[in-house]
């Protein structure tokens, strides 16, 4: 399938400004607003951008592909499929959580609710992961299995413990 471009303040779109198919890594603003017309953001989209700091999703966006965001992430509160806490981004209900977020001390929390965790690999390293007790356990070990180079520590629920002794040499593992 063969689709038109455009190009709108050096971001490449699909179409008449519906998808984004590209944020450039080398744009230097540290904030922006997803157009209007955006309904899609595609995979990668924002991959290896390392000045911006904070994206603004409106409440038309209907599909989030895993887009490499390294910055924090504001979604609309009429959206109605996302939303985001503390600069993460997560299903409207909460079960789902796409994109972590490091905090200023570079510390992870994953909301309580949620149950699945879709983003696969962290590209940056974390001081401390929080798992809550409703994620799922295949889900946490999974997540923490693909991340342990880049987590020196996790607090999980007990009933994670039976699945990551053989993590425990290589992260600090506090289970609650």
């Amino acid at each position: 399938e063969h689709r038109e471009l455009s190009y709108e303040e050096e971001v490449l779109f699909y179409g008449n400004v519906e998808e984004i198919f590209l944020y450039p890594a080398e744009k230097k603003d540290e904030e922006y607003t997803i157009p209007e017309s955006v309904v899609r953001i595609d995979v990668d989209a924002f991959l290896g951008n390392q000045y911006l700091r904070r994206v603004n999703i409106h409440k038309k966006v209907r599909k989030i592909e895993p887009c490499g965001f390294d910055s924090r992430v504001w979604v609309d509160a009429d959206n109605k499929s996302y939303k985001s806490i503390g600069g993460s981004l997560y299903s409207k209900k909460g079960k789902t959580v796409y994109h972590l977020h490091l905090d200023e001390e570079g510390n992870i929390k994953v909301a309580e609710g949620t149950v699945t965790i879709e983003e696969v690999f962290l590209t940056e390293e974390v001081n401390a992961l929080y798992l809550p007790k409703s994620i799922k356990p295949r889900n946490g070990v999974s997540f923490i299995k693909n991340n342990v180079d880049m987590c020196k520590r996790a607090l999980v629920p007990e009933e994670l413990k039976k699945y990551l002794k053989s993590y425990e040499k290589y992260i600090g593992i506090i289970y609650y």
